[in-house]
C-alpha cells in the first residue's frame, strides 16, 4: 500500500479517496482525494512532492502565513490553519484592493457591450497560462459551446482542435481571443458563467464578478478549490465525473445561465463580494494587512 503525506506527522493511505479531511481542523468539507497528488499519493520523493513537503514543514515555523482571501469566505477554515501556524493572516481579497489595469488589447469589453442589454447571458471559458487542453477536451467544449446556443468569449492561445465548421457557425455569437483582460471581462454586466480550471485568483475574480463557476480541475491545487466553489460556497457546479464532454458542457451552461439554481448561485456569490469589500474598505483584511507591516516592519515582528 502507498503511503503519503498530508502535514508534517500525518500519514494518509491511498485507499481514503472519499474520507473527508476532518481530522485537520476547519477541512470537513474537502476530501482526501482533492488534495493534490504530490501530497498524497504517487511518487513521493519526486522534486514537487518533496517541495512540498519542505514548505509544509517551513511553514510551521514561520512568523506568518499570508494568504489571499478573507474572513468572510473562509472562516472555518481560517480557524483550523490559526490552529497550525503562528500567525495566519487572511489579506484578501487582493484583486478588490488593487484592480488588474491594462490594456484590453483583444476588444472584449467592447464586444461584451453588445450584450450589456441582456445581464448573466454570457459565458467565459478561461483557463489559465498553464492548464493545456487535449483534442478531446478543446472538441468537446466548442461542441458544448455551439449547442448551448449562449453567447462566449474563449481565452484560448492555440485554435487547433476545433470541430470542422465550429469558427464559422459561432462567428458574431463567440470571440476567441489568446489572452483576455479576465478581472475586467468577469466584471461585466453581461457575464453569466466562467468556466473554469479552478485557479485560486480566478475564482476570486469570479466572486468580485459575482458570476457562478463551472468548475474542471485537473492540477495542484484546483480540486480542493473546486470542493470549496461547489459544496462549502455553493456557486458553482463541477464537472460531473472529471470527464469534460459536450452533453455536459451544455447542461451546466443551462442551469447556472437558465435556471433557478444558477440565479441561487449568484446571489450567493454577490453576497461573497459584499464581504470582500466590507473586508478591504475597512474591515478584517486592513486591520490583518497593518498587522502584516508590523511584521515586516519592526525587527522581530
Amino acid at each position: 500500500m502507498k503511503v503519503g503525506r498530508l502535514f508534517p506527522g500525518i500519514m494518509v493511505s491511498n485507499d481514503v479517496h472519499d474520507d473527508p479531511l476532518d481530522f485537520v481542523a476547519g477541512f470537513s468539507v474537502l476530501r482526501v482525494g482533492d488534495l493534490t497528488k504530490e501530497i498524497v499519493f504517487g511518487d513521493l520523493k519526486s522534486f514537487f512532492s518533496c517541495l512540498l513537503h519542505r514548505m509544509g514543514e517551513e511553514s510551521a515555523r514561520a512568523m506568518a502565513v499570508v494568504l489571499n482571501t478573507f474572513d468572510g469566505l473562509d472562516s472555518t477554515t481560517l480557524t483550523g490553519l490559526m490552529s497550525k501556524f503562528r500567525s495566519c493572516l487572511a489579506v484578501g481579497s487582493l484583486n478588490l484592493i488593487s484592480p488588474l489595469l491594462s490594456e484590453d488589447s483583444h476588444a472584449c469589453l467592447i464586444w461584451l457591450d453588445r450584450f450589456a442589454h441582456n445581464p448573466a447571458s454570457i459565458a467565459y471559458v478561461g483557463f489559465g497560462m498553464v492548464m493545456r487542453f487535449t483534442p478531446v477536451e478543446v472538441a468537446a467544449l466548442a461542441e458544448g459551446l455551439e449547442s448551448s446556443g449562449a453567447p462566449f468569449i474563449w481565452s484560448l492561445k492555440a485554435r487547433e482542435g476545433f470541430p470542422a465548421g465550429f469558427l464559422e457557425q459561432t462567428a458574431g455569437k463567440g470571440l476567441i481571443v489568446p489572452w483576455a483582460l479576465q478581472s475586467m471581462v468577469l466584471g461585466h454586466v453581461a457575464m453569466g458563467v466562467h468556466v473554469t480550471h479552478d485557479g485560486w485568483n480566478s475564482m476570486m475574480e469570479s466572486i468580485a464578478g459575482t458570476v457562478p463557476m463551472i468548475c474542471y480541475p485537473t492540477l495542484a491545487d484546483y480540486k480542493l478549490n473546486n470542493r470549496l466553489v461547489s459544496h462549502a460556497w455553493r456557486i458553482g457546479v463541477e464537472v460531473d465525473g472529471g470527464v469534460l464532454t459536450r452533453d455536459e458542457v451544455v447542461n451546466s451552461i443551462e442551469l447556472v445561465l437558465r435556471k433557478d439554481e444558477g440565479r441561487v448561485m449568484r446571489e450567493r456569490a454577490c453576497k461573497l463580494r459584499e464581504l470582500g469589500k466590507e473586508s478591504v474598505g475597512n474591515g478584517s483584511s486592513v486591520e490583518i494587512f497593518n498587522k502584516l507591516l508590523g511584521i515586516l516592519l519592526v525587527p522581530g515582528g
